[in-house]
């Protein structure tokens, strides 16, 4: 076949594939954000007639030979190799699995995520474990049709999300951060400033925090042409597989008015990586980031390093005083960073202040290698992330809710391996802050009300080259080294010394 009848078919390929994959991105969407509960079971029998249609399009032997050709032809564009590559190496997870099984995972997983919504409301676990029992079984069977070792389970889930990421290695960067950040947060505790939080718990209706939510999305250039807000249970980001569609939700709590603006600042983080990605990879598999870790980076990027510095609120103090005068008409901007960013370990993971943020997700990686390992079981998860949560944090969930309940992955969002990459990415982006210090005076763009000048440094570092490089070849061409745990640490060390002592 001409090279020119290759690429013809392999676009129409992309074509087909994009297409099932954004019918899936509108329902689950819908489902998350307004659906009606009662459409739960219909929804995952549709999404199972979908899933066998796509399953059996890319187990098509023709179009299996297809991705073969395109990605060993020589002669043929280095993107299109990488995406034929990549199209094969997500077939090849499933390849092995009888459709009907694959479809019924797919049924589960619809399912699942509903259920957790209402377990969480309601307090009842009892009511969500069946189903997460039920969701660990079509993991492991998928791993098991991988021909994956049982031993190597959990190591083959954290490469999935972080491409070249294992235990060992997660193991020795958490070991790194509990020996330098408990020092730190036992000398800031015990010898720095008090700083009284009370009124980050004052009433703050949810009319006045879509306000500001509105107002963060300006600053931030999140274009809401191509964008759109909700409200959901948990945040999160959603896109079509185009810069030009492009979601994120938010959630708010009326006692604790800036936990919806440090959410929108981490789901916008996520939302303009994907408006800043090259418009040609749209429809295809390497529209978006490489990894998880990656993606995660620009969502705790522009949450902590730009809207939890002090840079961002002397600007911006003004308007949150606008919102909130009976709250911050006489606290000034710096006592206000202060509170912001003050230490207070927290059941919460989406309330955690910046110190205790890893402990959160230490807790959760130590839990998944216990499940996977065999050595934790559903109904133990409960009492042990209680036990866990006072062990890291010093704080025990009043209910099931605070405690294993609060997180949507292990509800059929994102699944297990990815929580590491929260705290991974964190720490990539003090590596990407660090470079960008060399190009562009950060404060300085943050205070002159230009973001766009740290969009348009990391959209030509990071976004824009889509899935094209792997984790490591970001971090080394746009950094110029390996990742350094360093840079992260020293980051905290030197804001939190400004807050607590200074």
């Amino acid at each position: 076949m001409s090279n020119t009848n290759l690429l013809q078919e392999f676009h129409a390929y992309q074509r087909k594939i994009a297409s099932k994959r954004y019918v899936n991105f509108l329902i689950n969407w819908d489902a998350a954000t307004e659906a009606p509960k009662k459409s739960m079971l219909y929804r995952a029998q549709m999404q199972g007639e979908l899933a066998a249609d796509q399953f059996a399009y890319q187990m098509d032997p023709k179009n299996l030979d297809l991705l073969e050709n395109v990605s060993n032809r020589s002669d043929i564009d280095e993107l299109d190799r990488l995406s034929a590559k990549k199209y094969l190496k997500e077939i090849n997870k499933i390849r092995n699995i009888p459709q009907k099984e694959y479809v019924q995972s797919v049924q589960n997983r619809s399912i699942i995520s509903r259920v957790w919504e209402e377990a969480k409301q309601t307090n009842d676990y009892p009511l969500f474990a069946p189903y997460l029992d039920k969701f660990l079984n079509d993991v492991k069977m998928a791993l098991y049709y991988r021909d994956v070792k049982q031993q190597d389970y959990f190591d083959v889930l954290l490469d999935d999300n972080e491409e070249g990421m294992d235990s060992k290695k997660y193991d020795l960067f958490f070991d790194t951060i509990k020996a330098e950040l408990v020092p730190l947060m036992k000398k800031c505790l015990l010898q720095g400033r008090e700083i009284d939080d009370s009124l980050l718990y004052a009433y703050g209706s949810k009319a006045k925090q879509e306000e500001m939510v509105r107002y963060l999305a300006d600053v931030c250039y999140y274009d809401l042409k191509a964008g759109v807000i909700k409200t959901s249970v948990h945040p999160f980001t959603s896109s079509a597989g185009t810069p030009d569609d492009v979601r994120f939700t938010v959630r708010y709590h009326e006692n604790y008015f800036t936990g919806s603006l440090m959410a929108a600042m981490h789901e916008m983080g996520h939302a303009i990586h994907a408006q800043q990605c090259d418009p040609a990879s749209a429809g295809t598999n390497l529209f978006g980031g490489p990894s998880a870790g990656i993606a995660e980076s620009q969502s705790r990027f522009n949450e902590n390093y730009i809207g939890r510095s002090l840079a961002f609120w002397q600007t911006h103090y003004s308007k949150l005083q606008q919102v909130y005068p009976e709250l911050l008409n006489n606290v000034g901007v710096t006592d206000f960073w202060r509170v912001l960013n003050r230490i207070k370990p927290t059941a919460n993971r989406l309330e955690a202040d910046e110190l205790s943020y890893p402990f959160h997700i230490i807790l959760r990686y130590e839990l998944e290698r216990g499940i996977f390992s065999n050595q934790i079981s559903v109904k133990e998860l409960p009492e042990l992330w209680r036990q866990k949560s006072l062990e890291y944090l010093g704080v025990m969930p009043n209910n099931d809710s605070e405690g294993v309940l609060q997180d949507v992955h292990w509800g059929g969002n994102v699944g297990f391996g990815y929580f590491p990459t929260y705290a991974l990415g964190t720490a990539y982006g003090a590596q990407f802050r660090a470079a960008m210090l060399r190009e562009l005076e950060i404060d300085q763009a943050i205070r002159d009300n230009r973001l766009d000048r740290i969009n348009s440094w990391l959209k030509e570092k990071i976004h824009f080259h889509c899935g094209s490089k792997t984790p490591e070849q970001i971090l080394l061409d746009a950094t110029g080294e390996a990742f350094n745990v360093r840079y992260y640490i020293d980051y905290l060390k030197e804001k939190y010394d400004m807050i607590y002592f200074h």
